[in-house]
Order: C-alpha cells, then structure tokens, then sequence
C-alpha cells in the first residue's frame, strides 16, 4: 500500500519534517503472498524452519523526491496505475547480492517525497511473515514510537508459534501440497503476472452507514415480499461486498454482450481472507506475530447474481461462508489450496484484499491520520482493498484496479445502484 498525507499548509518550512510522514499498512505482493499466508497460518512449526536471523541482516530503505501531483495520489477519482509504482519498492526476491541464495527479504521500504505537500511511505512486504492485523500493529507501534520518542512498549510481540493447534494435520498436508506444486511449477500463487495493465486506473469508493442500511432494507423488503428466508449474516462487511460484486458482475455482463464469453450458468467466485485469532475456540495473545487467517471462497451462479436479486444472492453465500469460518476457523482447511487455485483460474473471480477492522487511518506518526491509503498489490490480482473509511464515519473505502471502460462502467452501476436505494 501507499500511504500519503497533505502537509500542513500553514507551515510550508516544515514540509519535508511535519508533513505527513505517515507509514501505511502493508503493500507490496499481498495477493501472491496469500497463499503461503494461509500454510503458514496452521502450519506453525514451517515458520521455524524458514525465519532467519544473522549478522547483517536488514530492511532495504530508500528515499526519494517527486514532483508529482500529491493531490492526485490522495485523491479517489480514476488515475493511471502506472503512476504509484515509482512510489512503492521492488521485494527482492532472494537475498543473491548477500550471497545468500535461497533467503528471501521479508520487508522494503520507500519513503517519497513531495516538496511542501506531504510524504508518501510505501511498503512492500511478503505475508510469510505476518498477516494484515499482525502488520498493521508493528506499523502502528513504529508510529507510536516516532509520534513520542518517549513512548514505552507495554507488551511485546509473541513469536510463539506452538499457540497455534494443528489438530487437523495441516502441516503435512500443506507441505504435500505446496512441494507437489513446487516440483511441477503449477503453484498458483494469486498474482496474474500477465494482466495488462496499459490501459488501467485504480479509483476509491466509499460505501456510507447509510449506504448500507439502505442495502440491508432492500434485501428485508425484497425476502419478505418474496418470502423467502433472510441471509443469516448481514454485517457492514457482507453488506459492502455483495453490493460492489454485484456491480462487477454487471460489468463483467456489460462487456459480454459485445463479446459473447461467459455463460449465464458460469459459477462466479468471491473470496476475501478472514482473521483467525478470534475465531479460534482457545485464546491467543493479541500480540500473537504471524499469521493466523482462514480462507472462504463463497460461489453464486452469474445469471442470478445479475438477476434482480443478485444482491440477495450474494449476501447470502457471503454470509454463509464467514459464519462457517466463525464456527470454525479451520473447516475444510485441507481443500484451502485447491479452493485457492478454482478461485485465481477462473475469469470470474474477485479477491478481497484488506479489512475495514484494521483501522487503518488511526495510524498516526505525530502528524495526524493518513490522507490516503492505497493497495497497490489489487491491480494484478483482479482483488478489491477494502478499509475503513478516513473521512465517512462508519463507512468502508473499496479500492478497484479496472480498465478505463470497466471503470466508467462501473461507476455508473455504482451511482446508479445507490440511487435506486433512496
């Protein structure tokens, strides 16, 4: 992700100090990393087996000036992708300049700076080593200690990886599945590599409280007319997401009319990662540094997803999945890796990357909260970043990576959905 933040207008000579040196939450290979975020989530032992700590060890940091529009990074309309990869630091991925083949860097850092406007600090970050909340915090605990030199660090992060049960064998049969894969290089790791990207903008959404409230009366109003029974989970979260897959689909149906491609019995995929550490049935310390998430992938046939009650169809299979995950994190675990590689092989898949619970915006190193927060991973991976909203009390920012045409489009089924809800 990036993260930039608006200087202080009435003080331009500390433009390069006091303006937002705000570090965002993580970045970088979010995606392709998630399917070694999930192996490594039950399978706690591999972790001792690959982490590495020696002499000489450290992060890849660099610092440079743009001269670029930092009102345009910071902003929500549609902008070329290309323009925030100079802001965002490659991950190497071996250590071969170190002569250390075979050790992959886990963390880079860039730190972009915009004379007299602000700061961008962008991170790329692999997920073998921590999942969305775990970076999140060691981002905030950076914060915390730049914000106040004086700050004292009440707890310290747990490496234990042994808190995390395997009742189920996860780890022999993860290690089976990803060496199978490794040795017959099929692994499908999330990332398409070959997207085009040449005509792509990112933009930002933000789906209100009351946005949603409308969406959750809609879906009451239309089951009882109907009759039918209502999704057994309509959160904020579950709210959002079948609204935004929703407009996708029609999209997707937009651009199937001139191109004829996909069937109306076609299985859409929607899948989103789920935290793991309030969903286990024994506690684990909040400080827990790792991983620890589940996987749902929910499925929903396109042509009632287009339908005149896609929105209830989509809430109810995403509702579905997460309140199998609430009962039990681990459920179908064993078929997490085949689920992942349906899900990232079909043409019609979305993946949510990012959660509006992290707060994101709460992150604070002495200059205030970020003036934006982007994922830069969603452009290859056909995911959407969702995070709590800066400026929209209690409502959720869903960034999208489409190109020009989708994303006219879907602005429109946007717009226009939101207004029929009134």
């Amino acid at each position: 992700m990036n993260d930039a933040r608006e200087a202080p207008t009435n003080d331009p000579t500390t433009g390069k100090l006091a303006v937002a040196a705000l570090v965002g939450s993580g970045a970088g290979e979010a995606a392709s990393s998630a399917i070694t975020a999930l192996m490594e989530a039950a399978v706690k032992r591999i972790a001792q087996a690959i982490f590495f700590i020696s002499i000489g060890d450290s992060v890849s940091f660099s610092v440079a000036e743009s001269s670029g529009d930092f009102r345009n990074f910071t902003s929500h309309h549609a902008r070329d992708v290309h323009e925030f990869y100079p802001l965002v630091p490659e991950l190497a991925t071996s250590c071969v300049a170190t002569g250390k083949e075979g050790f992959i860097p886990l963390l880079a850092v860039r730190v972009t700076i915009f004379p007299h406007m602000g700061i961008c600090i962008g991170f790329s970050f692999h997920h073998v080593a921590a999942d969305g909340r775990t970076f999140n915090n060691f981002i905030k605990e950076w914060a915390s200690l730049s914000a106040n030199s004086c700050f004292l660090i009440n707890s310290f992060p747990s490496f234990d990886r042994s808190v995390i049960k395997d009742p189920y064998g996860l780890e022999e049969i993860f290690l089976k599945e990803l060496w199978k894969r490794k040795s017959s290089q099929e692994m499908v790791i999330g990332t398409e590599t070959h997207v085009d990207l040449s005509n792509m903008v990112r933009a930002t959404f933000v789906v209100s409280s009351l946005d949603m409230e409308r969406i959750k009366k809609r879906i009451i109003s239309k089951c009882k007319e109907k009759g039918q029974p209502l999704p057994i989970h309509l959160s904020p979260y579950v709210l959002a997401c079948s609204f935004i897959w929703v407009c996708l689909v029609k999209v997707q149906n937009q651009i199937d009319q001139l191109e004829n491609y996909y069937s109306e019995e076609d299985p859409n995929y929607f899948g989103f990662i789920a935290g793991g550490l309030t969903r286990l049935d024994y506690p684990v310390s909040a400080t827990y540094f790792g991983n620890c998430v589940g996987f749902g992938r929910s499925t929903a046939i396109r042509g009632e997803l287009k339908g005149e009650d896609g929105i209830i169809v989509a809430a109810n299979v995403i509702g579905n999945k997460i309140k199998k995950l609430d009962k039990e994190i681990l459920c179908g675990a064993e078929r997490w890796i085949l689920d992942w590689e349906v899900l990232f092989g079909s043409e019609v898949h979305i993946m949510v990357s990012g959660s509006p619970k992290l707060n994101l915006y709460e992150t604070d190193f002495g200059w205030g909260r970020p003036k934006k927060i982007e994922d830069i991973s969603i452009d290859r991976s056909r995911a959407i970043s969702l995070a709590e909203s800066r400026d929209v009390q209690g409502g959720i920012e869903v960034g999208l990576a489409l190109t020009k045409s989708q994303m006219e489009a879907f602005t429109s089924f946007f717009i226009e959905g939101l207004k029929i809800l009134q």
